[in-house]
């Protein structure tokens, strides 16, 4: 079982739902990185969760359950969409920019560095120069969380967080979505 506060969670899904829908992004836009994929990337991952918690007692914290889904809600928010793909440099100016997302997520208690680290390890193919510059930026998001460079435990907990939340993205879009949708993708 987990619990995220429903206010706060509330006021978070409205907020990325409308800057979705203002900036191209909702149920309408053709592409696969609509609100619709963050919404559905964001449940499963809470699945995922409530499933590996059943499992394995105590898999998840609280901070990583809140640091998850916010991460979820978020990963591929491009409003300028130079491709069809998202590019978490792109992402991550954007929720940096974004001032209600700062004060929304702030009742979670949680870092948004670390929120970004998780977003850039969704990056995907994640291999050769891609998942190299994936690492060294998630690298300074954690030093500019106060996590050193000899803290390799946190900064591996994270690293996971962030392998987790990669793969519910590929899987939420292969299995929420009919048989038709899933060949689509």
């Amino acid at each position: 079982n987990i619990e995220l506060n429903n206010t706060h969670a509330r006021r978070l899904i409205r907020h990325a739902v409308s800057e979705f829908s203002k900036n191209g992004l909702g149920s309408d836009y053709y592409g696969y990185h609509n609100i619709n994929h963050e919404l559905e990337v964001t449940y499963f991952t809470l699945l995922a969760i409530i499933g590996l918690q059943k499992k394995y007692e105590n898999r998840f914290n609280q901070k990583d359950i809140e640091t998850l889904f916010v991460a979820a809600l978020f990963h591929d928010y491009d409003p300028l969409k130079r491709f069809d793909k998202p590019h978490e440099d792109d992402v991550e100016s954007f929720i940096r920019s974004d001032d209600k997302i700062r004060k929304l997520v702030q009742p979670f208690k949680i870092d948004l560095d670390i929120v970004i680290a998780l977003i850039h390890r969704t990056a995907y193919p994640f291999k050769d120069s891609i998942a190299e510059y994936a690492r060294k930026r998630m690298s300074d998001l954690f030093i500019e969380a106060g996590i050193p460079e000899n803290d390799i435990n946190t900064r591996k907990h994270y690293e996971e967080l962030g392998w987790f939340l990669s793969i519910c993205d590929r899987i939420a879009g292969y299995c929420l979505g009919n048989f038709e949708y899933s060949k689509e993708l």
